[in-house]
């Protein structure tokens, strides 16, 4: 069976044949983690993008508030329903209790040595400067929750403002800031719809992903005022799209290569130019890994020789962080494979013991964490299984 390789490897193939009791359940999250390898082996762009479009939305760690929805905000800052969020009111009254993150003296270990991402300004009438920098700094606290609790995260972008706003636009941002964790809340729960993996081939995969991008862009249009949408999301969603709408030309069977190259060149060229340039770069990194994908495909049906490897890659200017990557990532795709090799013999004596529904699965996950320590091996067991 083929194996799962982190970033540069061998890609699985997509033969989803095993009854659906022999796999853990699926997750749209999970979908996407799929597609990323798809993406990967079509040598398209969808598996980078999604992970700068996903990553900020739809970590467990997001699960920040319980409170009811907020009406369509129609204030171009934010909403004028006063703050719903408890979690917010509270961290309004804690915040000076605490120190603001620096380098030296982290907030959070995940933070350390890191400068704060993105900024809060406010404009000469003393209203707060809607921008991406603002959805950054939101962020970039946020992602903490799970370290820490939702209300030391969110006391962190209060005292961030009050230390460089007026008033007003403190006010503005308390109830932005409320407006958003609302909105993330409900883009997880996106996220979390389940999939029947039986249902799920390459032909329905962009279909799906398409079908949650428009959720999300009528969740954030409902959650948030057109102005923060605007400013939180356009450039993204013009991203999401534009990827998207390549991975469709890729995997659309009735297209030659030179067709699917043409019509890929028509997409990048009605891209705004700020995407433009990024897309190039990404273009130009892919053809990099793409080259050096090959040389890792050489060396592994030869037999993995550390040492060979090494200097094939040295003979193709790749960098030594990129061949230190590589190296590790081999050496961890031989770990998958002989710890998959033995997951597998006992899984089938699980799936053939007679345990049925929740007795079945609860085996299934202890014998799971058992022969892979990490959650990213892990994933890379569940794709496997959903091939087999």
């Amino acid at each position: 069976m083929p194996a799962l390789s982190p970033g540069v490897g061998t890609a699985p193939n997509n033969d989803l044949t095993e009854a659906n009791t022999m796999s853990n359940q699926l997750k749209l999250s999970d979908l996407i983690s799929k597609y990323r390898y798809v993406v990967v082996a079509l040598t398209i762009t969808m598996c980078s993008l999604l992970a700068i479009f996903f990553s900020a939305e739809f970590s467990n760690n997001h699960q920040v508030l319980n409170k009811p929805a907020l009406a369509p905000s129609s204030n171009p800052i934010a909403s004028n329903t006063p703050p719903a969020s408890t979690a917010v009111i509270t961290a309004s009254q804690q915040h000076e209790q605490i120190a603001l993150h620096s380098p030296s003296h982290p907030f959070t270990p995940s933070l350390e040595g890191t400068d704060i991402d993105g900024a809060l300004q406010a404009d000469v009438h003393g209203d707060l400067i809607l921008n991406i920098a603002v959805k950054d700094l939101f962020d970039y606290f946020l992602n903490t929750v799970g370290e820490v609790s939702p209300e030391a995260a969110i006391g962190q972008i209060l005292l961030y403002a009050k230390l460089h706003l007026p008033a007003p636009a403190q006010a503005q941002v308390m109830a932005l800031l409320t407006d958003y964790i609302n909105y993330r809340e409900a883009a997880l729960a996106v996220m979390n719809t389940p999939i029947n993996p039986d249902a799920v081939d390459d032909s329905a995969y962009a279909a799906i992903l398409d079908n949650a991008l428009n959720q999300l862009k009528t969740l954030r249009r409902d959650y948030m005022s057109p102005a923060a949408v605007s400013a939180f999301f356009e450039m993204e969603e013009a991203y999401a799209d534009y990827t998207l709408e390549i991975a469709q030309v890729q995997l659309d069977p009735s297209l030659s290569d030179e067709q699917k190259g043409q019509q890929t060149a028509l997409l990048q060229a009605q891209l705004p130019p700020q995407l433009a340039l990024s897309e190039q770069a990404l273009t130009d990194h892919n053809r990099q890994q793409a080259a050096l994908q090959a040389i890792v495909e050489k060396g592994t049906a030869q037999g993995f020789d550390e040492y060979a490897l090494r200097a094939e890659l040295e003979q193709a200017n790749a960098s030594p962080e990129a061949i230190h990557d590589i190296l590790n990532q081999k050496q961890l795709q031989e770990t998958f494979d002989t710890a998959y090799t033995e997951y597998l013999k006992e899984r089938r004596v699980l799936v053939a013991s007679g345990l049925v529904d929740n007795s079945l699965q609860s085996a299934l996950d202890q014998l799971l964490a058992q022969h892979f320590p990490t959650e990213q091996m892990q994933t890379w067991a569940k794709l496997n299984d959903l091939q087999r």
